[in-house]
């Protein structure tokens, strides 16, 4: 960790003579460090530092910024997060899954987690859930012969009464309505 001078500070706030290599710098009052690419705002100068590396920074107790979300050590929290989470959702959509876990997963709080998700695909991660969960519960419900109920626990709902509304709300039906469409003989 290093100070720099104003003309260095001047340098990088206006991205000019910025070789091609990375560097990382800090805030002294935060204690947050970014990547010489992240858009976040400079610090003051009397605040900033540089470091050699990320490791650096971990080393002196900085916690990595996280615009521009690199990777933490001992989490899964890495550029691609919200990809990575979306593909698990959509994998293991019928277990108990929580914002608590997924954030202590991620590393990131849970206000964060949401506000990112829902930036980057317009819905929130437990919205998404839920629309993944109808969506699977619509397929099973159109090719089988289970029991409403059996679809719903299957599926990742804790109550029939929540998979009713939600199916309801969704389809604009009530399951029993759809699965009526699809064998119109009853």
């Amino acid at each position: 960790m290093k100070k720099i001078s104003t003309i260095e500070y001047n340098k990088i706030k206006n991205k000019e003579d910025l070789n091609a290599e990375t560097f990382y710098f800090g805030n002294t009052n935060t204690e947050i460090f970014c990547m010489s690419t992240c858009d976040l705002r400079l610090p003051q100068e009397k605040n900033f530092v540089l470091f050699d590396s990320k490791e650096d920074a971990l080393a002196e107790k900085y916690k990595p910024c996280k615009k521009c979300q690199l990777t933490k050590i001992g989490n899964s929290y890495t550029k691609q997060w919200r990809e990575e989470l979306k593909v698990y959702i959509d994998k293991y959509y019928y277990y108990d899954i929580n914002l608590e876990d997924l954030s202590k997963q991620i590393g990131v709080s849970k206000f964060h987690l949401v506000r990112s998700f829902k930036s980057k695909f317009s819905i929130s991660p437990i919205n998404y859930l839920i629309k993944v969960r109808l969506v699977k519960a619509n397929e099973i419900l159109m090719s089988g012969d289970k029991s409403i109920s059996e679809i719903a626990y299957e599926v990742g709902f804790k109550s029939y009464h929540h998979f009713l509304k939600s199916y309801k709300k969704r389809f604009n039906e009530i399951p029993t309505a759809t699965r009526k469409i699809k064998d119109p003989k009853d």
